[in-house]
């Protein structure tokens, strides 16, 4: 039974099926982990829905660059994705008003913050592998950010 728990974020679910991305070691052993239930995974409910861009982005060609991975990929990535046993989380007045917050004092994205917001909320870390929260602003809440690099191999 998983002991150790985290909030996903959308960064690190779409290097599961975007298998040109950097990191997919790490993320691949974060999987391994989460389906041998050695680990318990969080995500806001909006979680799959953006990695469901990502996969539409990648299967489509945009300005003369061709397809990352093929339509009929993107459509099973997805099927994959949300029968992976994640824990949606929906938003609540608490963590709504929370992550409007830091969205605010910090200039940062209101989606990314509702993943902060929740992890705070929930006494977890927020698991991403986007490098831009590797180092936070003063007074940011660094106790609820963990980049994938820090979560996979424990």
């Amino acid at each position: 039974m998983a002991n150790e728990a985290y909030v996903l974020d959308s960064s690190v679910a779409a290097k599961w099926f975007l298998r040109d991305e950097n990191g997919l070691p790490l993320a691949d052993e974060l999987l391994a982990r989460l389906l041998s239930e050695d680990l318990k995974l969080y995500a806001p409910h909006v979680m799959p829905y953006e990695v469901g861009h990502a996969l539409r982005r990648a299967a489509l060609a945009q300005q003369g660059i061709p397809p990352r991975m093929s339509l009929s990929a993107a459509i099973d990535s997805l099927g994959d994705l949300v029968s992976l046993p994640i824990q949606y989380v929906s938003l609540t007045g608490t963590v709504a008003r929370r992550a409007m917050e830091l969205a605010l004092k910090f200039k940062y994205r209101f989606y990314d913050m509702a993943y902060v917001a929740l992890a705070e909320n929930m006494r977890l870390r927020w698991c991403t592998s986007d490098e831009g929260y590797a180092s936070p602003p003063p007074g940011f809440p660094v106790q609820c950010v963990a980049q994938l690099s820090e979560v996979a191999g424990h």
